[in-house]
């Protein structure tokens, strides 16, 4: 399964390796992160939430990075998907 991931050159690609993934129930999303134990060493966050057509594919809709991902980390929102325009969305 492949999820959409980062591109480091720019843009998006996918990964069938997210990272550690963890479900927020409260928030009906869920988040990968990605990075080492080695420090210091930055880290990468990618939040989804699953697609409108029958569940059956994960929209990103936010990205962020931690510079330092040794102890507490402070994340940073790289990237943040906005609401499509009304006048484009197809029902």
């Amino acid at each position: 399964m492949e999820f959409p991931f980062l591109s480091y050159q720019g843009g998006f690609g996918t990964t069938a390796e997210p990272g550690s993934i963890t479900w927020k129930k409260d928030a009906g999303v869920f988040q990968a992160e990605f990075g080492s134990d080695m420090c210091p060493s930055p880290a990468v966050r990618h939040t989804y939430r699953l697609g409108q057509l029958g569940g059956q594919s994960f929209v990103i809709i936010r990205v962020e990075v931690a510079m330092d991902g040794c102890g507490a980390r402070e994340w940073t929102t790289m990237w943040e998907a906005t609401p499509w325009p009304k006048s484009v969305v197809v029902h």
